[in-house]
């Protein structure tokens, strides 16, 4: 019928990146691994509603638009567009109500980086894949019509992603390696609030996802360093991603809910503990070059597989790109 869902992530995707949010999920992040010296991921901040509007449904067998070649839009700060001056604010007092959407269930692909401010590195995250549901509730309010998509990563039955291998240069000499296993707590949740009346209007998207950090391997200077099996961060990181379209109009560097695209933010990484075996303790080594607030990721979500609409989606899921 659909295409079957791979035991491990395909080695095909270029060399890092991690496209993540589809209409319904995403996101993943931080993990450590060398990063340019120039050059780091976007980064997003979340935004809310302005402007009066009406209920309107956006159709999944929306036609896929063409992809023309450009760079990554960089995302907002909270609040305002800077270059379109697009107002998003949600009133407190709207009295809003939710509805069943279509909730179109599909598969799709994520991949992208991860930073590590601290090292002044990056992970490549996936590409991983992941089942999504389209538009599962609608939320009409008196100045926004919010659509939610749910997305849950799978990797051989469960939810998590394909073990990410990041190398870095601790103290900016010596040479680290790690293997990283993430996954994720719960339903990733994908939200996208609607400024207008009908569909190409400006609209805002937000994706939030909690996340296990779990240490399965580490090396420094090519010693391996037992991390134990018990070795991850004290509570699930919470990975906040965004895209604000002020055009409204399909393009490679917006999200959609029927073609994917780029969903950037940070997340915060706690500290670490039980890590190190035979009386060695890591975890202040990890936490001294891992832990910390801001760290940015990019994620990119391929065009999805709609099951009930097969002919007018992508089926197989094709598998993103990774952009910085």
């Amino acid at each position: 019928m659909l295409s079957r869902k791979p035991r491990t992530a395909p080695r095909g995707s270029a060399v890092g990146g991690l496209t993540a949010s589809v209409a319904a999920g995403v996101l993943i992040l931080a993990v450590m691994v060398s990063w340019p010296a120039s050059g780091g991921v976007s980064h997003g901040a979340g935004v809310h509603l302005a402007a009066r509007v009406t209920a309107v449904r956006l159709g999944s067998a929306a036609p896929v638009p063409q992809r023309p070649p450009g760079q990554p839009a960089r995302v907002p700060g909270p609040g305002r567009n800077r270059n379109q001056k697009i107002r998003v604010k949600r009133s407190r007092d709207a009295k809003c109500i939710t509805v069943p959407g279509q909730a179109e269930a599909g598969q799709t692909w994520i991949a992208g980086f991860a930073n590590v401010t601290k090292l002044r590195g990056a992970a490549l995250v996936g590409p991983a894949f992941a089942n999504i549901v389209l538009v599962k509730t609608e939320t009409i309010c008196p100045n926004a019509v919010i659509f939610y998509n749910t997305e849950i990563p799978d990797y051989h039955g469960l939810p998590q992603f394909p073990p990410v291998r990041a190398t870095f240069l601790a103290f900016g000499f010596m040479p680290v390696t790690s293997t990283i296993q993430l996954s994720q707590v719960g339903v990733g949740k994908i939200y996208l609030s609607l400024v207008g009346a009908v569909p190409g209007n400006p609209y805002v998207v937000k994706a939030v996802a909690r996340l296990n950090i779990k240490v399965l391997s580490l090396k420094a200077n090519g010693v391996t360093l037992p991390a134990g099996p018990r070795c991850e961060a004290v509570r699930p990181a919470t990975a906040v991603l965004t895209n604000v379209n002020p055009t409204g109009k399909p393009g490679l560097n917006y999200w959609y809910t029927t073609t994917g695209g780029p969903l950037s933010g940070t997340i915060t990484i706690s500290k670490f503990a039980d890590c190190g075996t035979g009386g060695d303790n890591l975890d202040p080594i990890l936490d001294a070059s891992i832990s910390g607030v801001q760290n940015c990721t990019k994620l990119i979500q391929g065009i999805p597989c709609i099951f009930r609409n097969i002919y007018g989606s992508s089926c197989p899921p094709t598998v993103p790109k990774p952009r910085r």
